[in-house]
């Protein structure tokens, strides 16, 4: 389409994206842009107004000499949602609600700096493929778009986009129609759970069933549900809380070690000391109601700040597959206690440059709720988000 940009770059490349000219116009080069805010001072701190009006009326009407050097030589942006894919793929479909692994670079219309570039940082992105996570433009533009595919989206700010207040950092304006160049590298259903044959270790009959003292109280937390399962815990009244960071398995996978830098998806279900839920993802509880899956980015835990210790920090040396219980000491002044169950399902997969490899690594990923299965692709680096 005319009035799309183009893209060069093969599918695992970084792209390049160029945006379509006005007839009779030249892409600006960096020693251009450099004369023209010497020449001009409106050029260099344009009003937020006049730069919302050129770009709205496509720098139809007749600039005064002053800021010339500010209209844009590309045509007007498209005011409704485009997806347009690249180069197809041959994997499965993606799907709305699960969890896609992508390669992606953003830029606004006509600009050539990257506001957000997973392929600069080396990283894949895992995200849920819903509107409660992401920009209703990905949902929409990438649902059943074949896996392996490069797709270009173009999303206006009322189309898909953040709107027109802008994102809440305000580095996207609300007249910024925003560009992706995404690569679909794998997906995993929402519900995919961790191994439901890891074999269960001495904690966990022991915490199912915890001993009664004379008193008839219950001596630790007890922790019960099969395995694939949404578990359930109980803290009894009394029970002191953590002073430090525990982490016991339950079940231990036949995966590969988590290792810290790695992005795992994972299952879990938390409550604070007081028994409140803290967050859970088969119910979607203090989650923003984003059920299934989710990916997180496993950090070294640091005693010295708080911020550092999460239940994901403990997962580093614990097998994919496994189900694990783990105690957080909580602050008086602050919040309670947690403990929290975890199932490891999967390690987020490296990018991959073939598109057939990337659709063999989501057939793979989607065939089987093994983590033995899905933890063939290796991961290289930690996820980034969109929104």
């Amino acid at each position: 389409k005319s009035n799309l940009p183009t893209v060069e770059g093969a599918f695992g490349s970084e792209p390049t994206i160029n945006f379509p000219l006005k007839k009779g116009m030249s892409s600006p080069t960096p020693s251009d842009s450099a004369a023209a805010e010497a020449a001009s001072p409106s050029a260099a701190a344009p009003e937020p107004s006049d730069t919302a009006s050129a770009a709205l009326a496509g720098a139809s009407t007749s600039p005064s000499p002053s800021s010339t050097a500010s209209v844009s030589p590309f045509l007007t942006a498209p005011t409704k949602l485009q997806a347009e894919v690249l180069s197809a793929g041959s994997g499965a479909a993606v799907k709305t609600g699960n969890v896609v692994v992508v390669n992606y670079k953003g830029v606004k219309w006509g600009e050539t700096d990257a506001f957000d570039d997973s392929f600069t940082r080396g990283q894949t992105a895992a995200m849920t493929l819903s509107s409660s996570a992401l920009l209703s433009g990905w949902v929409r533009g990438l649902n059943g778009k074949k896996l392996g595919s490069r797709v270009l989206l173009v999303i206006p700010p009322t189309d898909g986009g953040y709107g027109l207040e802008g994102n809440s950092s305000g580095s996207i304006s609300g007249t910024d129609t925003i560009v992706f160049v995404i690569d679909l590298i794998a997906q995993y259903p929402y519900a995919q759970q961790a191994q439901t044959d890891a074999a269960p270790q001495p904690a966990m009959s022991e915490l199912a069933a915890p001993s009664i003292d004379a008193d008839g109280n219950q001596s630790s937390i007890k922790v019960t549900g099969a395995l694939g399962k949404e578990p359930t815990i109980s803290i009894p009244n009394g029970l002191t809380a953590p002073k430090q960071v525990t982490t016991t398995i339950l079940a231990k996978g036949t995966g590969e070690a988590v290792a810290e830098g790695d992005d795992v998806l994972v299952q879990f279900k938390a409550v604070d000391w007081d028994g409140k839920a803290a967050g859970d993802t088969w119910t979607g509880v203090n989650l923003n109601g984003i059920k299934g899956l989710q990916a997180e980015s496993i950090t070294a835990s640091d005693a010295s700040d708080s911020t550092k210790i999460t239940p994901f920090s403990q997962l580093i040396g614990v097998p994919i597959g496994s189900r694990v219980l783990i105690e957080l000491p909580g602050d008086s002044d602050a919040y309670a206690a947690i403990a929290a169950v975890v199932d490891i399902v999967a390690k987020v997969p490296q990018a991959s440059t073939s598109p057939s490899a990337s659709a063999a690594v989501s057939a793979e990923a989607t065939a089987t709720a093994s983590a033995t299965a899905t933890t063939k692709a290796k991961k290289t680096a930690s996820a980034s988000s969109t929104k």
